[in-house]
């Protein structure tokens, strides 16, 4: 999932990551929505577009740090394949955008 890529990527570079059912409250909470469409084949390759909308908000103050749009595709043999592939990808292009503003 998105979610789990993103939190993936957030680690590696260092940060702590919680979910809802831990007792450790985050300083910034990462909100967001998903949505995908499957196109038609190209061939025998299938291509997903994913878009994903995120916001960035001191869980404390509420002050909000980035509110950001990010569209990408992927491709793969079957729908399956390629949806996973764009949910990867609109991760990982996010995750360069908002990487640089959480290490602030």
């Amino acid at each position: 999932s998105v979610a789990n890529e993103l939190g993936l990527i957030l680690m590696k570079a260092g940060f702590p990551v919680v979910d809802e059912n831990s007792d450790h409250k985050p300083d910034v909470e990462i909100i967001g929505s998903l949505t995908w469409d499957v196109s038609k084949q190209h061939g025998n390759m299938d291509v997903c577009s994913a878009t994903l909308d995120i916001k960035v908000s001191e869980r404390r103050t509420g002050v909000i740090k980035a509110l950001d749009h990010q569209e990408s595709t992927g491709t793969g043999i079957g729908p399956m394949v390629a949806t996973q592939a764009a949910k990867v990808k609109v991760a990982d292009d996010l995750a360069e955008r908002i990487l640089p503003l959480l290490a602030k």
